[in-house]
């Protein structure tokens, strides 16, 4: 029997994103209280909160793993990686002082490239992505 894990943005998130789109598209059309100008950035941001729904929608799992390998979802195209073809998966944090920012990254450099996934891609804290694939990696050589 394999072990597989996978990581995903979760459902609820990507309602909230469908339906606050539906929300901002109503507000656009309607217009009640907005100008020209606002109406064309509520219609921006309902396209664009549509576009995140539609592509977390479509491309899930973001990353599946099993003793065989990795499979990523870059976008919408798809990798599925042996992981002899994996050099290295680690977290990247990026810190902004002056703005009080932490982001931290899941960086799984391969063969065909990086990869960079964020914690909104992968719907956890890309530290227990990284130790679980790194258990897998190990366990399958």
């Amino acid at each position: 029997m394999r072990q597989e894990h996978s990581w995903s943005p979760p459902f609820a998130r990507v309602a909230a994103y469908g339906a606050t789109s539906a929300v901002l598209v109503v507000c656009a059309l309607v217009g009640v209280g907005l100008d020209q100008g606002g109406r064309l950035l509520v219609g921006v941001a309902a396209v664009i909160l549509a576009g995140l729904a539609l592509r977390d929608t479509v491309a899930r799992p973001t990353v599946r793993a099993d003793v065989g390998g990795v499979e990523i979802r870059d976008g919408l195209g798809l990798h599925r990686l042996p992981w002899v073809a994996v050099l290295s998966v680690q977290v990247e944090t990026v810190r902004r002082r002056r703005r009080m920012v932490v982001l931290d990254t899941l960086e799984v450099d391969t063969i065909d490239g990086l990869f960079v996934l964020s914690r909104r891609q992968l719907g956890s804290p890309p530290a227990d992505v990284a130790a679980e694939l790194e258990q897998l990696r190990l366990t399958s050589f």
